[in-house]
């Protein structure tokens, strides 16, 4: 995905620029030409509203100036590189050596997954570390196909792993903070819970005959928990962390777990980040 939004006519290498708004004008202007925005003074505008609230940082010296609006025409991303490092105020000792310069138009969602894409290529240090000394745009550019292409890789070997839906129905009281930790040390990201009533069959009975007189039993509520994992003893190790806790599923009338295998798994991601 990086090499298809960062092309070598989107990058910038040493720009000679005194701080962070010549950047963002030089940006702007050059987005401007290549009708990517309307508006370079709407741009500016925008990411200065942005950073009122702090610079976004991927990591020490890595910023994100970005804006939203209808002044933008597409999403696109510019990277200006600067090996010295930028007078960048409000970063981290005021020195920015990357700045992804980000335009996301109004009702756009693919830039949550440009932002993990730019989030997981600066946690490779060797391919960050080639950016910052590159001498030239194609060795930069290089490094963002050569990401591309590990993260194909991944993603390859990540469809080979088989999925599970887990579903927890508890019918007592348990604090949700345990059940989300247990959840995670079974290796589910996204949690679910849900508030429930139990259909009693013996109650739905005796309720559709009410001139018999039997009173019939006071509702009873479960609790239930889901997400999808990777683990394919996710319940069984769920199982024991309730266990541990003095919820035993084998007593009757405790709840219930099950774990089933998913051909078809789509989605996850979470809120906007901007």
């Amino acid at each position: 995905m990086l090499s298809k939004q960062i092309t070598k006519n989107h990058i910038f290498l040493n720009p000679k620029l005194e701080d962070k708004m010549e950047l963002f004008k030089l940006l702007s202007k050059k987005a401007e030409e290549m009708n990517l925005i309307d508006s370079s003074k709407k741009m500016i505008e925008g990411i200065e509203k942005q950073e009122e609230t702090g610079v976004m940082e991927l990591k020490p010296h890595i910023v994100l100036p970005h804006a939203r609006g209808g002044f933008v025409n597409e999403l696109f991303v510019f990277a200006a590189i600067s090996k010295k490092g930028l007078k960048y105020k409000g970063a981290q000792k005021n020195k920015a050596n990357v700045s992804f310069f980000i335009g996301v138009p109004p009702g756009n969602k693919t830039y949550l997954q440009l932002l993990a894409s730019l989030s997981r290529f600066v946690k490779n240090e060797e391919l960050l570390e080639n950016i910052v000394n590159a001498d030239i745009k194609e060795d930069i550019f290089h490094q963002f196909k050569k990401f591309d292409t590990l993260h194909m890789q991944e993603e390859r070997k990540k469809q080979k792993e088989k999925k599970y839906f887990v579903l927890l129905s508890i019918n007592i009281d348990i604090d949700d903070d345990t059940i989300s930790s247990f959840f995670a040390e079974i290796g589910v990201e996204q949690t679910i819970s849900i508030d429930g009533r139990n259909l009693d069959v013996e109650s739905s009975f005796f309720s559709i005959i009410p001139s018999i007189g039997f009173s019939t039993q006071k509702e009873e509520y479960s609790y239930i928990y889901m997400g999808i994992t990777s683990n394919e003893n996710a319940a069984n190790k769920l199982y024991g962390l309730l266990k541990s806790k003095d919820i035993d599923l084998s007593e009757n009338k405790m709840g219930t777990l099950v774990q089933l295998e998913l051909f078809d798994s789509y989605g996850g991601y979470g809120k906007d980040i901007f």
